[in-house]
């Protein structure tokens, strides 16, 4: 099994590189999406943003020794004890178990260090079925479960 290594996000020229290459030119700020030029000096705010901010923690993944992704959680209320996955891999781990592997790093962070209770995880937007069966066939080996009021969002309870 080829070796994954999930680490605090760094701010190097790898991840820079990685990240202008992966990511498209529009960039969400705020709840808006604005296009805004793929530069590395963009990359960077956005990953300064997203990582300092208080209620989110992001991870690289590192898979054969190369950045192949990010795992993180959002919207965590530590009142609530509740948080939202995010997860972002290259096609190159696909069928690798990479995804399940880091899903469950999260969960056990989330748990462990955060104390959360539920995290939770859209499948698709309002209205669009799951564009990748494969990722919610993760899900369910996991622990998630659909919640029964709200059709596209998937839990996984404590």
């Amino acid at each position: 099994m080829a070796k994954l290594e999930i680490k605090p996000i760094q701010f190097d020229q790898q991840t820079l590189a990685y990240y202008q290459k992966v990511f498209p030119a529009n960039i969400k700020k705020g709840a808006l999406w604005q296009t805004s030029p793929n530069t590395k000096e963009n990359i960077y705010c956005w990953l300064m943003e997203a990582s300092s901010h208080p209620k989110k923690v992001i991870f690289s993944i590192f898979y054969d020794n190369r950045l192949r992704g990010h795992v993180g959680l959002s919207e965590i209320d530590k009142v609530a004890r509740t948080g939202r996955i995010g997860l972002c891999l290259d096609s190159l781990t696909y069928g690798n178990g990479v995804a399940a592997r880091a899903i469950k790093y999260l969960i056990n962070y989330a748990r462990g260090t955060l104390d959360l209770r539920i995290i939770m995880v859209e499948s698709a937007e309002e209205g669009v079925e799951s564009n990748d069966p494969r990722l919610m066939r993760v899900f369910g080996s996991l622990g998630f479960v659909i919640s029964p009021d709200l059709r596209h969002q998937w839990l996984h309870l404590d």
